[in-house]
């Protein structure tokens, strides 16, 4: 039984907080929960539980929740702080982030100060894991149940104890007996009987070679050894070294674009990733968070977006097909295939075309710049650590004017 720490925002992650504790009790763990009322600050308390768990589970939401005012020079939040405790301590660590968003309100989104804090929490860690992404309840506990297990066998203390502990009786079989000494040298000579004769044979062949060298005749002696076939030189397709230096590509303007004739509704650029794919064409990933502020649901597809590539626009090869319900946001992905030679590049994005609801968003193409380090992004003017986005990527989130 493993002791785990809880770690989440209140208000919008209560079932949340509760389907994770009930899978820890069925699984023979012990949840131990922040937030708990004590003596000392729910700062302190908090932090010290953390020392005394086994492993750190951390539920990732929309809001950043409370900061304490005392002892906290960076203004982090409860969630924040325990979230870097455990990483302090070495402790094995989850992330399990929600993208779907039941109810603003109970968000950080609407807020610019707050939504900050909150995206500067996200990329922290993703850059520091690579968190598990759940949109319902059913998502969140078949990544809980598989990233459990592995991370308490990957934990130190767990391989220890494994090697310290001795076998037991397989829970199948609880009266089979236990393996004496001689069972197991038999079982040992036996596992090993194969390598033994493979060594022997492969020393007979060696002797009778010699052998064949010194008894043969002349011409045995004189005859040269076979050639070896030629390696296989890899062709222009395979070679790495012809194929174009990974461009970084980032935001030239604004974050986001909002539209309010038909649907009212707000596009962000969370993140863009450059990806290696031929040596004519690599891949560009956009994340994007469409905020649905009409009461009604809204359709979130590919079909919203094309990318001017020199002026000719592509369409994407994602297969985006989402449906935001109203009042409500979800975060999706769009891939494009753009080829190395390209030199200008502008996301457009179709929220209406009949009432002429397109904006543009301007991509920068840097392709001989260094590739940015997993983790350059620039949020409200400044640069905070974020999530492994990929090699040769760079992301500019700013605030929007």
């Amino acid at each position: 039984m493993a002791k785990v720490y809880l770690s989440s925002t209140v208000l919008d992650l209560k079932d949340e907080r509760r389907a994770v504790s009930d899978w820890l009790i069925a699984a023979d763990h012990q949840p131990m929960h922040s937030y708990v009322a004590d003596s000392e600050t729910v700062r302190e308390s908090c932090l010290d539980d953390i020392a005394r768990c086994d492993l750190y589970v951390l539920l990732v939401g929309h809001r950043y929740g409370y900061i304490p005012e005392q002892d906290n020079p960076d203004g982090l939040s409860i969630t924040h702080l325990e979230f870097r405790r455990a990483g302090e301590l070495g402790l094995p660590r989850i992330a399990l982030m929600r993208t779907s968003v039941p109810d603003i309100q109970h968000s950080d989104l609407l807020d610019s100060k707050r939504n900050l804090r909150l995206q500067a929490f996200h990329a922290e860690v993703r850059q520091t894991l690579r968190p598990a992404e759940f949109n319902d309840a059913a998502d969140l506990i078949a990544a809980l149940s598989a990233a459990v297990p592995r991370a308490l066998r990957a934990s130190p203390d767990s391989a220890d104890a494994a090697v310290r502990r001795p076998q037991a009786p397989s829970p199948s079989h609880p009266g089979a007996p236990r393996a004496t000494a001689t069972s197991s040298d038999k079982s040992s000579w036996w596992s090993s009987l194969p390598g033994l004769l493979t060594g022997a044979a492969a020393l007979i062949t060696a002797i009778g070679g010699l052998i064949a060298l010194f008894v043969g005749g002349e011409d045995e002696k004189a005859a040269p050894p076979a050639a070896l076939p030629p390696l296989a030189q890899p062709g222009p397709a395979t070679s790495p070294s012809l194929a174009p230096r990974l461009p970084s590509v980032t935001l030239a303007g604004s974050v986001e674009v909002s539209f309010e004739k038909v649907a009212p509704a707000t596009y962000s650029i969370m993140g863009i990733e450059t990806q290696p794919r031929t040596p004519s064409y690599y891949g560009l990933r956009v994340k994007v968070r469409l905020l649905n502020r009409a009461r009604y649901d809204m359709n979130f597809l590919d079909n919203s977006f094309r990318l001017l590539i020199d002026g000719q626009p592509g369409a994407p090869d994602s297969n985006l097909k989402l449906l935001v319900h109203g009042n409500a946001t979800l975060d999706g992905e769009v891939t494009f295939q753009v080829p190395y030679a390209a030199r200008t590049l502008v996301l457009r994005v179709i929220h209406h075309a009949d009432s002429g609801e397109v904006a543009d968003l301007p991509l920068r193409i840097d392709s001989g710049a260094a590739p940015a380090k997993p983790g350059d992004i620039q949020i409200g003017g400044q640069r905070v650590e974020t999530g492994d986005i990929g090699a040769g990527a760079r992301v500019d989130i700013r605030q929007s004017q």
